[in-house]
């Protein structure tokens, strides 16, 4: 498992550093007075040392705080465990150079944030486990987890992540000439505005990208330039800064045909005290490759034999094959715990099922005798009803004959009053008023429209008001022929233009232009 490796690595770095004295924070206090301390104190003490400079002291605390780690711990204290891992990985990458160790601390952290879902360390995680697996020479995994480090910084609104992430991918891309393989991403900059000098190195990063991307060489070393004024922006350790805004200057040199300059320039570079294998390596092997470029073929020899011998520690001893059985094992630990959760997952699925079952099945059970309930009620009220209407047809039936009489009369006025009244053009006009006019209650109106005209009130004052405007339409109406369309709808009591329009068309089929146009060709 990698958590045991990661306990062996553990003891065996503290009986190192108590072998070396002096360097422990606990001034002579043994290990385990040391892990006596809560985690929250030893991670804290550990973030001071490292940002003290003191990296050896303060890798011990954080190797105290990840072998305090359980599954019974608070979320809280989880996640400065998954913090001591992180920083722990970091130190072992970048200070102590030893690779295998820093990636199982790496996983660890991702280990543990996965576990808790604490989406804040992805970003950070990502980024060290991506500039690890580059040096290494894992290029295309490294690469994936940059890609990854900033869609986390995206998603957690982290500007100074982002930033450090977006400068790795462009480095990175630019020391392989890939730079196209990411050019979406690098485009994309910013996706988060910052301001600063963490915020100008990156821009000017991801410009000589571009640069590369568009074969503008002599513009992006411009760009190398200009990285001089942000050397201690604080995205990266200074010295790597350094290194890479020479080193790729020197790069653009090279592929602009400048052999000279461009060896200068790393011959400046190998003549500063530079601690990273993986920057030697990057350093050696162009200096062989110019130098054989430039004549100078016993330096190329010697610059190749120390490249050989850097590359060899790098991916030598076991080490990358160390890495590859870590991954292995954290991805077998990974394959095992996602099969156990989606083991409870059908566990819950299950018992959920059983649940919705019994219930559906009550549920059922009473909504089939409420229904037999509710159809021997319609069916008494049904006999109820049928009892109550031959009653009722028996009681009209001998209201009939005093009633059609009535009837009869109340639709002769109602007709009369449509076809001669000027009071239905009103455009308040209402079936109150009509029943007003005609001194019967609003009852009978309603019933003689129904009745006579087999039409409700309002359709059959559209009807008639339609009427009169089709004749005052035509050309030989007295009084209204030189009234526009307008002026003849609001004369029968429309008070919207496109109402009398609608209406109008609804009615005779035709709009009211279209039948005044007529009406004045047939001259009716």
């Amino acid at each position: 498992m990698a958590f045991a490796v990661l306990l062996a690595v553990v003891a065996c770095g503290i009986a190192f550093m108590a072998c070396r004295g002096g360097r422990d924070p606990g001034d002579g206090r043994n290990y385990r007075d040391l892990i006596s301390k809560p985690v929250k104190e030893l991670v804290d003490s550990g973030r001071a040392l490292m940002f003290a400079g003191k990296n050896d002291s303060a890798y011990i605390l954080y190797l105290a705080a990840i072998n305090l780690y359980s599954d019974k711990m608070s979320e809280e204290e989880k996640k400065l465990c998954e913090l001591a891992c992180n920083n722990a990985g970091h130190i072992s990458s970048c200070y102590f150079h030893n690779y295998p160790q820093a990636y199982s601390h790496l996983l660890k952290a991702l280990e543990i944030a996965e576990q808790i879902d604490y989406r804040y360390a992805y970003p950070y995680i990502h980024a060290n486990l991506g500039n690890l697996l580059c040096y290494t020479g894992r290029w295309e995994d490294g690469m994936a987890h940059q890609v990854k480090s900033i869609e986390a910084a995206c998603a957690m609104g982290d500007t100074a992540m982002y930033l450090g992430g977006i400068a790795n991918l462009a480095i990175e891309s630019m020391l392989m000439g890939k730079a196209g393989e990411y050019k979406k991403t690098l485009n994309e900059f910013p996706r988060i505005k910052g301001e600063g000098d963490l915020f100008e190195n990156a821009w000017l990063l991801c410009t000589a990208a571009r640069h590369q991307m568009a074969g503008e060489w002599s513009l992006a070393g411009g760009c190398f330039r200009n990285l001089v004024r942000y050397d201690s922006c604080g995205i990266a350790d200074p010295e790597r800064l350094v290194f890479f805004r020479q080193y790729l200057l020197a790069r653009q040199e090279k592929r602009l045909g400048n052999t000279r300059r461009a060896l200068a320039i790393l011959d400046s570079i190998a003549r500063q005290p530079l601690n990273s294998p993986e920057l030697k390596c990057y350093l050696y092997e162009d200096l062989a490759d110019l130098n054989k470029k430039a004549g100078n073929l016993a330096p190329a020899a010697e610059w190749k034999l120390k490249f050989v011998d850097i590359k060899d520690s790098l991916i030598s001893d076991n080490k990358q094959r160390t890495i590859y059985n870590l991954q292995r094992r954290f991805d077998e630990r990974e394959i095992n715990y996602r099969m156990e959760l989606l083991m409870q997952e059908r566990r819950n699925l299950v018992r959920t099922i059983w649940i919705v079952s019994v219930f559906s099945a009550v549920v059922v059970i009473l909504l089939v005798a409420a229904f037999i309930l509710r159809r021997n009620t319609i069916r008494a009220e049904r006999n109820v009803f049928a009892a109550n209407q031959q009653i009722l047809k028996e009681e009209d039936l001998a209201r009939e004959e005093h009633n059609d009489e009535e009837l009869r009369g109340d639709i002769e006025l109602v007709r009369s009053f449509f076809e001669k009244s000027e009071e239905i053009y009103t455009p308040d006009f209402n079936i109150e008023k009509m029943a007003a006019s005609l001194g019967i209650p609003a009852r009978r109106v309603s019933k003689a429209i129904n009745k006579g005209l087999s039409q409700n009130f309002s359709t059959a004052l559209q009807t008639f008001r339609i009427r009169e405007a089709c004749r005052r339409l035509s050309p030989r109406s007295e009084g209204f022929s030189n009234y526009t369309i307008e002026a003849v709808a609001e004369s029968v009591g429309f008070r919207s233009r496109s109402n009398f329009h609608s209406i109008f068309k609804k009615i005779t089929g035709l709009t009211p232009s279209q039948y005044q146009k007529l009406a004045r060709k047939e001259n009716v």
